[in-house]
């Protein structure tokens, strides 16, 4: 997705795998031309803490990039794979 090839290897991609990979691709070249303004310039915030900042997910739900609440996909992590 990062460097567009995605179509190359198991055919045609959607139009959300297109969507999802120019998202990405934006993101990173924003970065490399001006660091965090640069992501700023995307809508992408700086971190700050886990129960204040989001995170940016690229593709979920059809979506090509989101922010989403980082404390929210912490816990989401929280204690997976932990059998009592």
């Amino acid at each position: 997705m990062l460097f567009g090839t995605h179509p190359n290897f198991r055919g045609e991609s959607t139009e959300a795998e297109y969507a999802t990979s120019h998202a990405m691709q934006d993101s990173w070249l924003a970065f490399a031309k001006d660091g965090p303004k640069g992501l700023e310039g995307t809508g992408w915030m700086e971190y700050t803490s886990v129960n204040e900042s989001s995170v940016r997910e690229f593709g979920a739900g059809g979506v090509p990039a989101q922010d989403i609440s980082l404390a929210e996909l912490v816990s989401k992590c929280s204690g997976a794979g932990v059998k009592e």
